[in-house]
């Protein structure tokens, strides 16, 4: 048995040399797009597809020499591993995503994580302050793990909204892979104003100037197209805030 790591990019077919009767398809992720592959053998005549976490065995006496995989829907580059040689294995893990495994690098690694900040000072002491993450997209979710704020302010609460109203002043989240492109469909945004929209989902006291708040919900807070995760400062004065985002896209 041995083990091979996997860049399976869309529409360019990867080819494996390698002898064995069993296949293995260990780990795999595109960025939260479907990680499944087109698994062909060239001297059995194998055709099948695989889904991260599942393998083949071939009938017995037969053998592959060169496998060769394709990616299926072609939504991102694929990147995992996979394993091959005669025999089989029984892996006895708990079931589930290759993020509970790798901590989510796999998801980094194909451009699928991103991590985005904005501050904003109201330009008068009748305003208070409105940062969000909005899903501009038509098709994929943004999927919201982390929310840091943080004021100059001696101490207040921010208010988390979810709402289907955008505010202003847009720019795109950041990839957490260096030199990654940034997200094609979530928004950063600020706005000034003193009435806010949207249902309160959470809301985040702080006591210290410049004080930083994490909210990390137990179940991360899903974003369809259309909608976007609002934080907003419970007091109206001329003072700064700063909000932190993680998510990813799916």
């Amino acid at each position: 048995m041995q083990i091979y790591d996997i860049a399976i990019a869309p529409g360019v077919p990867r080819q494996l040399d390698a002898v064995g009767d069993y296949f293995y398809f260990y780990s795999g992720n595109a960025g939260g797009a479907d990680s499944s592959i087109k698994l062909q053998g060239r001297a059995s005549g194998l055709q099948i597809m695989l889904m991260p976490g599942q393998s083949y065995k071939l009938p017995p006496g037969t053998s592959e020499t060169t496998w060769i995989m394709t990616n299926r829907v072609g939504g991102g580059t694929i990147i995992g591993s996979v394993i091959i040689g005669n025999g089989g294995i029984d892996d006895n893990r708990v079931t589930g995503s290759v993020e509970v495994i790798d901590g989510g690098l796999n998801r980094t690694l194909g451009n699928g994580a991103f991590a985005s900040s904005k501050g904003l000072t109201p330009a008068t002491s009748t305003n208070n302050v409105g940062i969000q993450i909005f899903n501009n997209g038509s098709t994929k979710n943004v999927i919201v793990e982390q929310v840091q704020v943080m004021s100059n302010a001696a101490s207040g609460v921010f208010i988390l909204r979810v709402d289907n109203v955008a505010l202003g002043s847009p720019v795109a989240a950041v990839s957490k892979l260096a030199g990654g492109a940034d997200s094609a469909i979530a928004n950063l945004r600020s706005q000034e104003g003193t009435v806010w929209s949207g249902k309160t989902i959470a809301q985040i006291g702080w006591n210290t100037a410049f004080q930083n708040v994490a909210f990390t919900p137990k179940e991360p807070i899903v974003l369809p197209p259309g909608y976007g995760l609002s934080v907003t400062d419970g007091i109206v004065v001329a003072h700064s805030s700063w909000v932190n985002f993680e998510h990813y896209e799916q």
